[in-house]
């Protein structure tokens, strides 16, 4: 069975999530996609998916109040080691540290700098792990 791919997007910063769910739309995204204010509301939506055989891409912002980006990738290595997640920090963040760290998820395929645009929009799929699901 082929899997279903949902891309998910988790950003504190609701005008963020707004600009980018219109990038999406505008660059094309024929799969189905959620946004998440905070990290422990996407992390309690991946655990309660019992959908098998799907594929998660999550843009992940780094820097949130109650459970960041860092500690929701800590919690998805312990407690969702069946779920197939990959994730691209998309992030403000211009430390060198974070994209040193960001390197040591297995899990984390891209790190990107928001807001994002139309044309990274577009690049996500040439990602090499993306680009080879032939979205």
């Amino acid at each position: 069975m082929e899997n279903k791919v949902e891309f998910l997007m988790v950003d504190d910063d609701e005008m963020t999530l707004f600009i980018h769910e219109k990038i999406m739309h505008r660059c094309g995204m024929q799969h189905p996609f959620q946004s998440f204010n905070s990290a422990k509301k996407c992390l309690e939506y991946l655990i309660s998916d019992n959908t098998s055989s799907k594929l998660f891409i999550l843009l992940l912002d780094i820097n949130m109040p109650g459970m960041s980006g860092w500690e929701m990738l800590d919690r998805m290595q312990s407690d969702l080691k069946d779920k197939e997640i990959l994730v691209i920090m998309a992030t403000s963040s211009v430390d060198y540290d974070d994209r040193k760290r960001a390197e040591k998820y297995d899990c984390v395929i891209d790190f990107i700098e928001k807001p994002f645009s139309l044309d990274i929009c577009k690049n996500l799929t040439n990602i090499p792990q993306v680009a080879a699901l032939n979205l």
